[in-house]
């Protein structure tokens, strides 16, 4: 004997869950126009860094979402072994500060999958970097506009610009790179001296370049330098130890050059928003909003 009562229980359900799925998300996902389905999670793991899952063949892993990642979906070489993927050629790595670190292998995948979508005979460069089995660049998102919010665990990505910026963002010019379109750079202050910078999601914390070290003679502190304030449009935050590493050699054509990377130890503090389109980055403080704990 059929039930006629258990449809419209089932459809309930599932719309109750959608519906408290949805509730619990960040007020900026609305605000920032994301529909459900561009919203991603990912995970906080070591050093810091944001996760994304990949699928390669019939095998899942959680790979950095680095966005200082410029060549792709890179893997480290002892993967790139066992997985024994077709060779299509070599790449050369280059350093922050423009030197060739080394000569890599290209390879083929006949399917990937990451972020909602299957790609087809996908490229896959090698890295030698042993402490981590590979990194996901900013090339490999599939719209022109993300939101990354590492307290609520979650990346929304969407091709459509956003319409008004919400209240409590702050709203930095873009500073773009030709050699590199989707490095995200912009101009903020290192104890008040203005300075480009570059928002990398791939370091585990600040990288300031020795010619700033230099200019502003900074202390030493722990392995790194001390950094009394970095300002990032209103925000204002205290590095306490900024590892020192050349950055210029990123894009040597940029003028003036890039002497910051702010990485994961503050990033985490803020909600960020690229918008490649509009040439923007939106950043919000997550410490206020009650619901990124």
């Amino acid at each position: 004997m059929k039930h006629s009562w258990v449809l419209p229980v089932i459809v309930l359900t599932t719309l109750l869950a959608a519906a408290e799925a949805e509730a619990q998300q960040p007020v900026w996902v609305a605000q920032l126009g994301y529909r459900s389905d561009e919203v991603f999670p990912i995970r906080r793991g070591d050093f810091g860094y944001p996760f994304l899952q990949v699928s390669i063949g019939d095998s899942t892993y959680w790979l950095p979402f680095d966005t200082g990642n410029m060549v792709g979906l890179t893997l480290v070489t002892s993967l790139l072994d066992q997985l024994q993927l077709p060779e299509l050629g070599r790449w050369n790595s280059f350093d922050s500060d423009g030197r060739v670190i080394g000569s890599y292998r290209k390879v083929r995948a006949p399917v990937v999958q990451v972020l909602g979508r299957t790609l087809v005979d996908q490229m896959i460069f090698e890295f030698s970097d042993a402490t981590l089995l590979g990194l996901v660049g900013p090339d490999m998102l599939p719209g022109s506009r993300f939101t990354l919010d590492y307290r609520a665990e979650i990346l929304a990505i969407t091709q459509s610009a956003h319409q008004d910026v919400p209240p409590g963002f702050a709203v930095l010019p873009l500073t773009r790179s030709s050699r590199h379109p989707r490095l995200i750079l912009s101009t903020g202050r290192v104890n008040g001296h203005p300075v480009l910078i570059e928002f990398d999601t791939g370091a585990s914390r600040c990288n300031i370049d020795p010619t700033l070290v230099q200019e502003l003679h900074l202390p030493m502190s722990g392995n790194g330098v001390r950094i009394d304030s970095l300002s990032i449009g209103p925000f204002v935050f205290t590095v306490p130890s900024a590892r020192v590493n050349p950055k210029a050699g990123i894009d040597p054509s940029l003028n003036p050059p890039i002497l910051l990377a702010v990485g994961s130890d503050i990033l985490k503090h803020l909600i960020l928003t690229v918008d490649y389109t509009r040439g923007q980055l939106l950043f919000f403080d997550a410490r206020t909003d009650g619901r990124n704990k």
